[in-house]
C-alpha cells in the first residue's frame, strides 16, 4: 500500500510526459465543452440565466485557451524547462477545475434533488477524467482533482449539512482518495515505462559505441593510432573496385616504408624508446601527406602510404624525398636524440587492371631493392598494362635481365644512429 502512494521526484518528469498530455488534450477539451453544455441545459431552469451564462462562458473560455496552448510544442528537455512545464500544468489544472468547484459550492443545496445528484455526478466525472488525463504529470493531476472534490466534500459536510449531504460528502471524499491512489499508480507505471525506454536507449547507445570502438580497434594500430594492415588492405581493395566500376580514374601511388636500423634502437635504448620512436614516425608521416591520403602501420617498423592522384614518377619522387628528409631528422625521445632513416619503395597504378596483390608485390619488390642499395634510398616500380608486362617478360627471358623493372633513384644521404 505504501508503494501505491509513492510518487517519483518532480525533477524526474520527462518532456515525453507532457507530450502524452498534449496528444490527449484536444479530445479531453471537447469532453469538457460537452459536459459544460450538458450542465447549461440541465440547470437552465434552476439557476438564474445571467449567472449560468457567465459560468458557461468562463468554462468555455478556459477549455478553449488550454486547447490552444496544448497544440503548441511540449516543454523541451532541460530541468528548468520541465519545472516551468509542471507549474504551467498545475495552473491549467486548477483553472479547468475551478468552474466545476464554483458550481458545486454555490448551488449545492439550492437545486432540486435530482439536479443536485446530476451536479455531483458531473463534478465527480470531471474530476476522474481530468485526473487520468493529467496523471503523467501528477502534481497537475492532484491539483485538478483537489480543486473539484475537496470543496465539494467540504460543501456537503459543512455548508449544507444534513444526513443525505453528509453521505454525498463521504462519497466525494472516498472517491478523492480513490483517485489519488489511481493517480499514484498511473504515474508510477508511466515513470517505469519512461525509465525502461531510457534504459533501452542507453543500452542501444552503449552497444553502438561499443561497436564503433570495436571497429576502431579492429581497423587501427593500438600504438600509433594509424590504420592497421586490415584497414589498409580494405582501403586498397575499395580503390580497385571504384576504378573497375568507372567511378573514379584510379591513379594512386603505393609507398612501402621500412625504418633503417630500428632494431638497433630497440636493443640500445629499450622497447619503450622504440615504441615512442614509432609514434614519432607516425606523427611525421601524417604531417607529410595530404588530406585524403592514407597512412597505415603494417606491423613492426613497416609503414605504408597510399597517395591519391599520383600518376607520374616525378610526383612519386617528390613525395619520397619529402618523407626521407623528414624522417631523417632527429627524434627527441626521453631526453635522447635518436637518428633513424627510412627506405622507401613505391608502385604507381596508372591503370586499374592490376589486382591488389600485384600492386603490393610491386611496392614490396621496390622496397627490397631500396634496402639493398643502402639506407635512405627510394626505388619505384612503374606498373604497366598486361600487354607491356608480357612484352617485358619476353625481353627479360631473351637477354636474361633481372630486376630491370625497378628504377633506382639516389636521394638524401642516410642518417646514422647515434
Amino acid at each position: 500500500m505504501a508503494n501505491a502512494w509513492r510518487m517519483p521526484n518532480v525533477d524526474d518528469i520527462q518532456s515525453d510526459q507532457f507530450a502524452t498530455i498534449a496528444r490527449a488534450t484536444p479530445a479531453s477539451m471537447l469532453g469538457h465543452i460537452l459536459n459544460t453544455t450538458i450542465a447549461l441545459v440541465a440547470f437552465s431552469q434552476a439557476i438564474p440565466s445571467a449567472e449560468l451564462a457567465a459560468w458557461g462562458l468562463l468554462s468555455y473560455f478556459i477549455a478553449g485557451y488550454v486547447l490552444l496552448c496544448a497544440l503548441k510544442r511540449a516543454p523541451s528537455k532541460g530541468l528548468g524547462n520541465i519545472r516551468r512545464g509542471v507549474r504551467k500544468a498545475i495552473i491549467f489544472g486548477i483553472a479547468l477545475a475551478a468552474p466545476w468547484s464554483i458550481l458545486v459550492c454555490l448551488y449545492l443545496g439550492e437545486l432540486p434533488q435530482h439536479e443536485e445528484v446530476l451536479l455531483v455526478t458531473l463534478c465527480v466525472g470531471m474530476a476522474a477524467s481530468g485526473s487520468i488525463l493529467l496523471s503523467p504529470v501528477y502534481p497537475a493531476a492532484i491539483a485538478y482533482m483537489s480543486t473539484i472534490l475537496v470543496p465539494a466534500t467540504i460543501a456537503c459536510f459543512a455548508i449544507v449539512g444534513g444526513t443525505d449531504y453528509n453521505l454525498l460528502g463521504g462519497l466525494c471524499g472516498s472517491f478523492a482518495l480513490f483517485l489519488l491512489t489511481l493517480i499514484s499508480s498511473a504515474t508510477n507505471l508511466f515513470a517505469q515505462k519512461v525509465a525502461a525506454v531510457q534504459k533501452l536507449e542507453t543500452s542501444l547507445f552503449a552497444v553502438s559505441q561499443a561497436r564503433e570502438e570495436i571497429e576502431r580497434i579492429a581497423s587501427s594500430d593500438g600504438l600509433t593510432g594509424l590504420a592497421n594492415r586490415r584497414s589498409f588492405t580494405a582501403f586498397l581493395q575499395d580503390l580497385q573496385k571504384n576504378g573497375q566500376s568507372g567511378n573514379i580514374g584510379t591513379k594512386f601511388g603505393l609507398f612501402f616504408l621500412d625504418l633503417d636500423k630500428f632494431k638497433l634502437v630497440n636493443d640500445t635504448h629499450g622497447h619503450s624508446v622504440g615504441d615512442d620512436l614509432l609514434v614519432s614516425v607516425a606523427n611525421r608521416l601524417n604531417e607529410c601527406v595530404r588530406a585524403g591520403d592514407f597512412v597505415a602501420r603494417l606491423g613492426g617498423d613497416e609503414f605504408a602510404i597510399i597517395t591519391l592522384g599520383i600518376a607520374q614518377e616525378s610526383e612519386a619522387q617528390i613525395i619520397a624525398d619529402r618523407l626521407i628528409k623528414r624522417l631523417s631528422e632527429p627524434h627527441y625521445i626521453a631526453g635522447l636524440q635518436i637518428f633513424s632513416g627510412v627506405s622507401v619503395g613505391a608502385a604507381l597504378s596508372q591503370e586499374h587492371s592490376y589486382d591488389c596483390r600485384s600492386l603490393l608485390a610491386f611496392a614490396d619488390s621496390a622496397l627490397f631493392d631500396a634496402k639493398s642499395k643502402g639506407r635512405g634510398t627510394f626505388c619505384i616500380y612503374i606498373a604497366r598494362t598486361p600487354a607491356t608486362v608480357d612484352a617485358r617478360r619476353q625481353v627479360e627471358l631473351r637477354f636474361g635481365a633481372r630486376n630491370q623493372a625497378a628504377l633506382i633513384h639516389p636521394v638524401l644521404k642516410s642518417a646514422r644512429l647515434s
